[in-house]
């Protein structure tokens, strides 16, 4: 798994063609933390979608409103290492040197092998969240750590701050979370004090999405779009970010790996959810390989490698046994997948729903993140459901907070509610969960926070 890609994998149409480059990439710096459709079984209808980012409702998805090929700023590619050099006594946020040279997994076009990748994505059928069953994790509060309805790019404090759609997050060990701030085009640190600043905003580097600290405390991020702007189903890039923000663009066009997940030897494993597929990127060397399910089409199988089956994995996060836990969004399933390869079913059917209890019997509607305390405690973020679940080490299932309706109502976790939650990590302890909680693609919706779920 830590070669590099020499041949296309099966049909997958991303992630391919060699890499070599001796080129020195400044050695920036970077920081230290973690980040449908209905039916049942069987393979899940796969419907063409005018947008290339289906909602998990009939609502727009979060970058639905942008047609391919659009970026809020357009740059290439040297822009993002102009800058680069820090020293680690210079880092403003105390983040461990990266030193690679770029990778272009290119060239890549869409649509893929014939007969294989098309570029359509499965879809959610309405969905009322009927016959509930909740089981409720008891005392739980809901507060906006920072942030507000109004959306922009101020910084300052808690509720002056302003983002623009934040998708995704991740904690740092020093308790500061540094966040994907979508339709912003930026990276945004909060510290503990929920003071927030602009992180990362430069040209070239727009959409950003997955995020994750690798386990040598170095800042990983993806974006939608490549170092020029362009915007589709391949271009998707992955940056290193040093400690004082600046970006380096290493691996361009590798489709779009939404989901990253740290590794204890440093690796990161990557989630597509609009090819179906996990891979592992590896720093050393830029490269990465295919680890399980086919960009020829969307499905709900277990097996090994490229005869599993995803529709949709979003999010993932690695367990204490370092096999990993996928939110797979459109099966409305929670997978668990070996570092072999091996994909098998942890929690839901293939129906959606909001059934807590049991893993054998436990529902998940379009979950699309998923987080792992230290215990090995799972922590889920179930889009349809509008609230955040639990899975603990005895495999009970439970409703951390949220009503399941959409809304931005803090409180009690069982008066609480969230709107287009996305992204989530929770602190090693389990007792404080961080959710981005945008607008779901809906520049209408005045929903731009950060919030905070504290468990006693």
């Amino acid at each position: 798994m830590n070669r590099p890609l020499a041949t296309l994998w099966a049909c997958v149409p991303l992630l391919l063609a060699a890499c070599s480059s001796s080129t020195d990439a400044g050695a920036p710096g970077g920081s230290a933390g973690t980040a449908g459709t209905g039916g049942s079984g069987g393979d899940a209808a796969v419907v063409d979608a005018t947008s290339e980012e289906a909602s998990v409702t009939d609502a727009a998805s979060e970058d639905a409103v942008a047609p391919d090929g659009d970026a809020a700023d357009a740059g290439d590619a040297g822009d993002a290492a102009s800058d680069a050099g820090a020293s680690d006594a210079t880092l403003a946020h105390d983040v461990v040197q990266y030193e690679a040279g770029p990778y272009d997994a290119g060239p890549v076009t869409d649509g893929g092998a014939p007969g294989c990748f098309d570029g359509s994505v499965p879809t959610m059928a309405p969905y009322d969240g009927g016959g509930a069953v909740v089981v409720r994790v008891p005392s739980t509060t809901v507060d906006t750590f920072a942030g507000s309805g109004t959306g922009g790019g101020a910084d300052g404090v808690g509720a002056v701050a302003q983002f623009d759609n934040p998708v995704n997050l991740a904690l740092a060990s020093n308790g500061s979370i540094v966040v994907s701030d979508f339709d912003g085009a930026s990276l945004r640190w909060i510290d503990p004090q929920a003071s927030v600043s602009t992180f990362t905003a430069q040209s070239g580097f727009s959409k950003p999405f997955g995020i994750a600290f690798d386990a040598n405390s170095r800042l990983w991020v993806q974006t939608d779009s490549d170092p020029s702007g362009n915007k589709t189903l391949q271009t998707g890039t992955l940056w290193f970010v040093d400690g004082t923000g600046v970006p380096t663009p290493v691996v361009s066009h590798a489709g779009r790996p939404r989901g990253l997940a740290a590794l204890a030897d440093g690796r990161i494993a990557l989630s597509d959810p609009f090819h179906h597929t996990l891979s592992l990127f590896n720093p050393d060397g830029a490269t990465i390989a295919p680890l399980a399910g086919s960009a020829c089409g969307a499905g709900f199988v277990d097996g090994n490698a490229s005869t599993a089956r995803f529709s949709r994995p979003y999010g993932l996060a690695t367990l204490p046994g370092g096999d990993l836990i996928v939110a797979d969004m459109m099966n409305h399933a929670l997978r668990r997948v070996t570092l072999a390869g091996y994909v098998s079913t942890y929690a839901g059917d293939g129906t959606p729903g909001h059934v807590d209890g049991p893993l054998a019997t436990a529902r998940f509607a379009a979950p699309e993140d998923v987080a792992v305390d230290a215990a090995g405690n799972i922590y889920v973020s179930d889009g349809a459901n509008h609230c955040i679940r639990r899975i603990d080490t005895n495999g009970d299932v439970t409703t951390v907070a949220g009503t399941g309706a959409a809304g931005g109502t803090d409180g009690a976790g069982d008066v609480a509610t969230f709107f287009g939650q996305e992204g989530l990590d929770v602190s090693p302890d389990g007792h404080t969960i961080f959710v981005a909680d945008g607008n779901g693609g809906d520049g209408a919706q005045p929903y731009h926070r950060i919030r905070r779920i504290t468990i006693p």
